[in-house]
């Protein structure tokens, strides 16, 4: 699958962070491409990644799937010497292509659309593994939990990962992935065979993490309509981004009265296009992780956790 974007943002273009921004667009467009490229799961042929996050106390400045500095706007800018942030982040790149230290992004929380729960763990051990993945304390996690099993209605802690029905198992991908409180929150179609009703308060509790808790969130789903509780949305298809604003923004603009008329409409057009939309200029990829040195302070958070699995599936096995 080639993506291929028409409209790139500098950092003082990005969105204004709180957001809920969805991606929609049918299966195999592309959406799913575009998340694991942009999380650093997937190694791009040419071109790169770059995402900077702001709120109006502290900024995120992101590329290729690794958080590079996260601080106040002004203090950065100092620190750096710069005029703009996009100065700054320019200076970061250039540090990062050349830099061998650790760079860990602990402030993505990335959602695939594959399930990938141990099935021998319960969903309370399922926790536990990821708690000591991701090194939180048992006290925050707690706390996190309970909040989610309310939102999300999950099944009981006790219950086996192996007895979940597809809805259930993706409602506890969903936990796992806001269980260390992300800044970022990458979400690769997360309604998908969710009850309706329950998709309608998961969208409400997104919303509240974006603006009340100071959250980015990216979504991508194929339920159109559902995705006009975004604060943007962007409507992709064969790869290539059609449109992209506010959900009531194109409604207006394309005289429609639903997104589905408004992707319709597009559809048309780009059916009808001829223009090129093939990108011109090709910059050979890097991957961020080819020189990344291991140090103890990186690989013992997930040494402990992985040691976690293995006592417990002995456990199990073995009593």
């Amino acid at each position: 699958m080639v993506v291929y974007l028409q409209r790139i943002r500098s950092p003082n273009e990005c969105p204004r962070a709180p957001e809920v921004y969805g991606l929609l667009g049918s299966s195999g467009c592309g959406k799913t491409t575009l998340l694991t490229s942009l999380t650093g799961f997937s190694s791009l042929d040419y071109g790169s990644i770059q995402i900077a996050v702001s709120s109006p106390s502290r900024v995120a400045l992101m590329r290729q799937g690794v958080l590079l500095a996260e601080a106040p706007p002004e203090d950065l800018i100092k620190q750096y010497q710069a005029t703009t942030l996009e100065d700054v982040f320019l200076q970061l790149c250039y540090v990062q292509n050349q830099a061998t230290q650790d760079v860990t992004p602990t402030a993505l929380g990335f959602m695939p659309q594959e399930i990938a729960l141990f099935e021998e763990f319960t969903i309370s051990e399922t926790f536990a593994f990821f708690s000591k993945l991701y090194n939180i304390p048992r006290s925050s996690v707690e706390a996190v939990i309970k909040d989610l099993q309310l939102v999300l209605d999950l099944p009981p802690g006790n219950q086996l990962c192996s007895t979940l029905s597809g809805g259930q198992a993706r409602r506890v991908s969903i936990a796992v992935t806001l269980l260390h409180s992300p800044d970022i929150i990458v979400l690769d179609e997360p309604t998908s065979g969710v009850d309706p009703l329950l998709a309608h308060y998961f969208w409400k509790y997104l919303n509240r993490l974006a603006h009340t808790d100071k959250r980015t969130i990216i979504i991508t789903t194929h339920y159109i309509e559902e995705a006009r509780q975004a604060d943007m949305v962007a409507l992709m298809r064969q790869g290539v981004l059609l449109a992209e604003a506010p959900p009531e923004d194109l409604i207006k603009q394309y005289q429609a009265t639903t997104l589905e008329d408004v992707f319709l409409q597009l559809c048309y057009v780009q059916n009808q296009a001829t223009q090129d939309v093939t990108p011109t200029a090709k910059v050979v990829f890097k991957h961020p992780y080819a020189r990344k040195r291991q140090s103890l302070s990186a690989v013992w958070p997930h040494t402990k956790a992985i040691l976690y699995k293995i006592i417990t599936w002995a456990r199990i096995n073995f009593p």
